[in-house]
C-alpha cells in the first residue's frame, strides 16, 4: 500500500480481531507497542492476557504491518488539535525502548497511539466494544423481563 505520510499521522494497521495502531515518525519508521515479553496478539484482547507490560518500539512500517492493510486513520483531527508534528515525533522517540502498563481497556496500541498525537487516551475499539456489549445487556435485560413476565401471568390462570 502506498500512502502519503506525513510525521505524527497516526498509522491504522488492519491484524485478524482487531486494529494496530502507531505514529509514523519518518524514513520509513513507526512507534508502537509490542508484548513486552515479544509475543504477539492473536486479537485486542490476547495481549492483556499473556502481558501487562508493553514495550514502545521503534520499526519500519513494512516491518509492523506484515503485508496487512493499512492507513493513515488522523481520525480525530475535526473534534481535537493534534500536537505539532515535531512534538508528535520528539514524545514517540523519547518512548522508544520504555516498558509501560497495559491495560486493553485504558492503555492499549490505540491509546497509545492517540496519546501521542492528541494528547488523549482514546480508543475507539474500546468505546465500540462497550456499546455492542451494552446493547446485548439491554437485549438480555428485556428477555428476561419479558420472560419473568410470562411466567408471573402464567403463575396467575
Amino acid at each position: 500500500m502506498s500512502q502519503k505520510l506525513n510525521l505524527g499521522d497516526l498509522i491504522e494497521i488492519d491484524r485478524r480481531g482487531y486494529q494496530h495502531w502507531a505514529i509514523y515518525v519518518g524514513d520509513g519508521y513507526v512507534v508502537h507497542l509490542v508484548s513486552a515479553d515479544g509475543s504477539r496478539p492473536n486479537t485486542s484482547f490476547s495481549l492483556s492476557a499473556s502481558t501487562k507490560k508493553a514495550l514502545v518500539k521503534k520499526q519500519r512500517l513494512s516491518e509492523v504491518t506484515e503485508g496487512n492493510k493499512w492507513r493513515v486513520k488522523n481520525k480525530h483531527d475535526n473534534k481535537y488539535s493534534p500536537k505539532s508534528r515535531q512534538e508528535i515525533v520528539q514524545s514517540a522517540l523519547q518512548m522508544v525502548g520504555k516498558k509501560i502498563d497495559y491495560n486493553v481497556v485504558t492503555m492499549n496500541f490505540e491509546h497509545f497511539a492517540n496519546n501521542l498525537r492528541y494528547g488523549r487516551y482514546e480508543c475507539d475499539q474500546v468505546i465500540r466494544g462497550a456499546g455492542i456489549l451494552g446493547a446485548v445487556g439491554t437485549v438480555l435485560a428485556a428477555t428476561a423481563a419479558f420472560g419473568f413476565g410470562v411466567m408471573r401471568s402464567l403463575g396467575r390462570q
